[in-house]
């Protein structure tokens, strides 16, 4: 079984009072407005802070445009656009809850921003102390929120956040020094995995490092099938669901989403789902029978593909640079 030969080298837990110690005092950011421009006007019984009419009522898709630093919101599946979030300073990945709150890291501020679903102002902003708020993931266990850390303090390490019921003051881990953190996901037992790239004395590959539940530090998972790039990361519902970019696959030239079982920092991949696209996703999430993939500035588009069969696209929908993308459920 082919790894990555970090070995198991664990790196124990820093509380978030040893990570901020050294970080020294700082004046808050001066916060333009953050606004949102709605496609669907307002009546007189329509709750104002809301997109649309019945939006508790409607599934709704979340995608960052990082060109444009807005967050586009769609119908899902039908893919009408009915609202657009601004202000942010830089945008890469997004995550939801059980409820359909959003949450957007928002790496140019060191923050992450909570939304309602369907809501057009943030109702809770979440400091992030210097780091690079990249991707997130809420626990279904216990309601905590992880947020993965590109890089803190403007070093080239990142590390990973922990929110617990994603309020108040975050819990800091560190992974591997000089690694780069893109992707995390919750499996449906509150297990983390974080996806990024190994420091450049272990090979700078793609790698995946997990955290048990109940457990404090994370630890390097073997992978049967190495991605060629870190290109998306989710829990489809019984597998880990890891994107391969386009060079590292059952053949060249298609991008490939693995399905791994992952035991004890092992995991064995049980099939692949092939998008025959001309480049790897950005992002994508899974919803059932269906895969939403994003295609960032080098493929302006979003593609809806069956799930876990592939295939050729059975929906495009055209954006300007499409990275993170989100599904938000409405109540039930």
């Amino acid at each position: 079984m082919k790894g990555f030969g970090l070995g198991r080298r664990w790196v124990p837990a820093l509380t978030a009072a040893s990570i901020l110690a050294g970080c020294g005092a700082s004046s808050p950011l001066a916060m333009p407005p953050l606004t949102a421009r709605s496609a669907v006007a307002h009546s007189g019984n329509v709750r104002r802070s809301w997109m649309l009419r019945d939006a508790e009522r409607i599934n709704l898709m979340y995608v960052a445009d990082t060109k444009n630093n807005e967050v586009n919101v769609y119908t899902y599946p039908a893919g009408k656009v009915v609202g657009t979030l601004t202000g942010f300073e830089g945008l890469a990945f997004m995550c939801a809850d059980a409820a359909g709150n959003v949450f957007i890291p928002n790496y140019g501020r060191e923050q992450v921003l909570e939304y309602a679903h369907g809501g057009t102002k943030p109702i809770a902003t979440l400091k992030d102390r210097r780091g690079r708020p990249y991707s997130c993931s809420i626990d279904p266990k216990t309601g905590n929120l992880a947020v993965a850390n590109f890089s803190i303090n403007s070093s080239k390490t990142g590390n990973v956040v922990i929110y617990r019921h994603a309020k108040g003051a975050p819990q800091s881990y560190s992974l591997q020094e000089n690694a780069s953190l893109y992707f995390c996901t919750y499996d449906k037992a509150g297990n983390l995995f974080i996806e990024g790239i190994s420091s450049p004395s272990d090979g700078a590959q793609a790698t995946i490092w997990e955290m048990l539940s109940g457990k404090p530090y994370f630890g390097p998972v073997t992978l049967q099938s190495v991605p060629a790039y870190p290109n998306g990361l989710q829990w489809d519902g019984t597998y880990l669901a890891v994107g391969t970019g386009t060079i590292a696959g059952p053949s060249s030239g298609d991008t490939f989403i693995y399905r791994m079982q992952v035991t004890h920092y092992v995991a064995k991949t049980i099939g692949t789902t092939r998008l025959p696209e001309d480049g790897p996703p950005a992002n994508f999430f899974i919803d059932g029978s269906s895969i939403v993939v994003s295609g960032g500035e080098m493929q302006p588009k979003i593609d809806f593909f069956p799930y876990p069969a592939g295939g050729a696209p059975t929906k495009t929908l055209t954006q300007t640079s499409p990275y993170g993308v989100v599904l938000s459920a409405a109540a039930h």
